[in-house]
């Protein structure tokens, strides 16, 4: 029976530059939506017709991921897969929206700390 999918909500500035928040997963977690809100100094930020967004990361053994999002009623959503979390350690990431134009708007950028997952230490063996 598969998980139902568990939302992490998050709010990110379009002016700030610096991390602005963290959350964690576990190794190879697929069941995590990321849905994001921008705003503008607070404010809601309304992403514009034609607008497109990407997740971007980088993670702790320095590989590049990077993954179209869907926008939808003002939000960007992007469902993490298992490669995305494949390895244990620190994931520097962000959202980059562009305009219409392919010309950065905004990317705030966030951090996913992935934990070691012990399904591996114990896959197929029995507990009884």
């Amino acid at each position: 029976m598969l998980l139902p999918q568990s939302v992490v909500r998050v709010t990110l500035d379009v002016r700030d530059v610096e991390n602005q928040l963290s959350f964690s997963v576990k190794q190879n977690d697929s069941v995590r939506r990321i849905i994001v809100n921008l705003t503008d100094k607070g404010k809601p930020y309304l992403i514009g017709v034609g607008c497109y967004a990407v997740f971007s990361a980088t993670t702790s053994k320095n590989t590049v991921i990077s993954n179209g999002c869907q926008i939808k009623n003002n939000e960007i959503i992007y469902d993490l897969s298992e490669t995305d979390t494949a390895v244990v350690g620190r994931m520097d990431a962000e959202i980059t929206l562009f305009g219409k134009d392919d010309e950065v708007l905004s990317a705030p950028s966030f951090t996913i700390n992935v934990y070691k997952s012990k399904i591996g230490e114990y896959a197929g063996e029995v507990v009884a």
